[in-house]
């Protein structure tokens, strides 16, 4: 025998199934895509991993140039760009991401004490000064606003 549901049980059950479906974005920050460029003595740098990290936010962002020094940015989906607002920058190369970072949410701290380490052990010598290599010491930042971003990530000697 089935029980009649009331119009309340309705409403609270659809909307229990409509924050299920969400949760996937529930607690997000706000997101902007960025394809940018990346430039070291005159020259497009190829094979660098950027990463854009901003402060409180769950998840940093990151992408690796193409021949052209070109890249996008990931942080939940691919190619969905970094968190609006200001964003302290890396740029490193590495022989191939560490296992430790892949996959999973890392704590930032350790996902560059990682690529450092890893950095050192497999990668072959980086063509641009080391304090690229951490946000705090790169000294770049991007202010990523809505809509289409675009930096071009000039580093110097």
């Amino acid at each position: 025998m089935m029980k009649k549901l009331s119009a309340t049980r309705v409403w609270i059950a659809l909307g229990l199934l409509l924050v299920a479906g969400s949760c996937g974005r529930a607690g997000r920050p706000k997101m902007a895509p960025v394809k940018g460029h990346v430039v070291y003595r005159g020259q497009s740098l190829a094979g660098a991993t950027v990463v854009l990290l901003h402060e409180g936010a769950p998840r940093f962002s990151t992408g690796v140039t193409d021949e052209q020094g070109d890249f996008t940015l990931t942080t939940f989906e691919p190619g969905d760009g970094a968190v609006v607002g200001l964003n302290q920058v890396a740029v490193m190369q590495v022989a191939a991401p560490p296992k430790e970072t892949v996959g999973g949410v890392p704590d930032p701290k350790d996902y560059f004490r990682v690529l450092r380490d890893a950095k050192q052990k497999a990668a072959p010598p980086s063509p641009f000064p080391a304090r690229y290599s951490d946000p705090k010491t790169s000294n770049l930042t991007v202010t990523i606003v809505e809509g289409e971003n675009a930096p071009v990530l000039t580093l110097l000697d």
